[in-house]
């Protein structure tokens, strides 16, 4: 049986999750919060990185998220 271990599945589903927001599958706006960083040499102009919001706590979801 290939599973995944529990932490990977939590993983799975934040990213999941954060991915159907995008796409506007969800009611959750998942860029709320979420700072697009600048585009360092060599990124993807279309892709820019993500920050962590400042004044929420690592186990919110918006943290978890761009931390992955």
């Amino acid at each position: 049986m290939k599973m995944l271990s529990v932490l990977a599945q939590l993983v799975y589903n934040n990213l999941l999750l954060f991915k159907k927001s995008l796409c506007g599958l969800t009611d959750y706006n998942a860029m709320a919060r979420i700072i697009v960083g600048r585009v360092h040499r060599g990124d993807d102009p279309q892709h820019p990185r993500l920050q962590q919001p400042l004044e929420l706590g690592q186990c919110v979801f918006d943290y978890r998220v761009v931390a992955f």
